[in-house]
């Protein structure tokens, strides 16, 4: 029996496994010959694998035929088709397998050699998932596959879809993946991690969540001692326990309606935790200030101050706040200066007056006591 195999692409890794494994098998069996037609080097959306210095090439150790020397879009039609033939015609195969019929050239060996009783084996990868079908399409396809006379699918995917299209279960010959797996073991190997870094990488996102969980604002929580130490500065204690607690009210809540969309019972926790904290700081506040409103927070010793308790020391202005004190300060002190240099000259214009009379005034002396005279009036 002659085999003849018809492929696209040399430049194939997995395909390159397979058709050695068909070789090694064909070898083992008398009367058997083997032969891989392939049409074209490589593709060229794969040409950068061949000038990748990391990437491994095929290893071709079957007996194959390179038809052309150069990239698939670049072979034409009637270059594909006459090759071909006249290869086929030399060959003369018992068994002819197809790679698939999106080739028109494939397509006139199929129907070559069911006028040549040559009997034609149709390899197929597509699903009905791959994209929406219908259409003159799959009608096509019924026509193509029903003059072969056996297929290999390469999963039960594509076996399903062959059978869908009206092929008789029994021509599908092969259902199995075709994989590369000693490529996958060493790709495998070559990303998996070792033990520790794994190990590193679940301690910082445990750390990480931790962190986050940690600065909500809500008792007992460092987040809700954040915010009380936060509002105690600019108030005072009473204000800021208040109202850390009722932000830890908020977000107890917004965790309770979390946990009941989600159904984690964990989240249900965390929120009821929080909140029974919360309520607990408020009541410890209460209790503090006891029933006579006196506060014991520092024991009885609050009872023997005096009445006039000393005030507060006055607020520390922040850096924008100073500036723009400095800055009107510094406004004020030159318009007080301006001012004072104005009245000098003034004084001294009005004494040239008496001594000379208005007529001896400049025009620049005589604008100047306009300007001031209407400063006076404004006033």
């Amino acid at each position: 029996m002659r085999i003849l195999i018809v492929h696209n692409l040399l430049w194939a890794h997995y395909k390159a496994s397979v058709f050695q494994a068909l070789q090694q098998a064909v070898d083992r069996q008398p009367g058997v010959t083997l032969k891989v037609l392939q049409i074209a080097r490589n593709e060229r959306s794969r040409a950068s694998l061949e000038t990748t210095p990391n990437a491994a090439a095929p290893v071709y150790r079957y007996d194959h035929e390179l038809l052309f020397d150069r990239f698939l879009e670049d072979v034409s039609l009637r270059e594909r088709a006459t090759t071909l033939l006249r290869r086929i015609r030399a060959f003369r195969p018992d068994v002819i397998n197809l790679t698939g019929y999106y080739d028109p050239a494939q397509i006139l060996v199929l129907f070559w050699a069911k006028a040549n009783g040559v009997r034609i084996v149709m390899q197929n990868e597509s699903t009905a998932v791959d994209h929406q079908r219908g259409g003159w399409k799959e009608r096509f396809k019924r026509v193509i596959f029903s003059q072969c006379d056996g297929f290999f699918c390469f999963g039960e995917q594509s076996a399903k879809y062959l059978i869908d299209l009206g092929v008789d279960p029994s021509s599908i010959l092969l259902r199995k993946n075709a994989v590369d797996n000693n490529a996958l073991r060493t790709a495998y190997d070559r990303a998996l991690l070792p033990g520790w870094i794994v190990w590193m990488n679940r301690t910082f996102w445990l750390s990480w969540i931790l962190l986050l969980l940690n600065m909500i604002p809500a008792f007992p929580l460092d987040g809700g001692q954040l915010l009380q130490g936060f509002v105690w500065g600019r108030r005072d204690f009473r204000t800021g326990v208040t109202v850390a607690a009722y932000s830890g009210y908020v977000c107890s809540a917004l965790v309770l309606i979390a946990s009941i969309s989600a159904n984690e019972s964990m989240l249900m926790g965390l929120g009821l935790f929080m909140l029974f904290s919360c309520a607990m700081k408020l009541r410890s506040l209460d209790a503090e200030e006891g029933a006579f409103g006196y506060d014991f927070s520092a024991g009885y010793t609050s009872l023997d101050q005096d009445e006039d308790a000393p005030k507060a020391k006055p607020k520390k202005l922040n850096f924008v706040k100073r500036w723009l004190k400095a800055r009107t300060a510094k406004r004020l002190r030159h318009e007080a200066a301006q001012r004072q240099q104005d009245d000098e000259r003034m004084d001294q214009l009005l004494e040239k007056i008496a001594r000379s009379g208005k007529n001896a005034l400049t025009d620049d002396e005589r604008r100047f006591m306009e300007r001031v005279s209407a400063r006076f009036r404004n006033k």
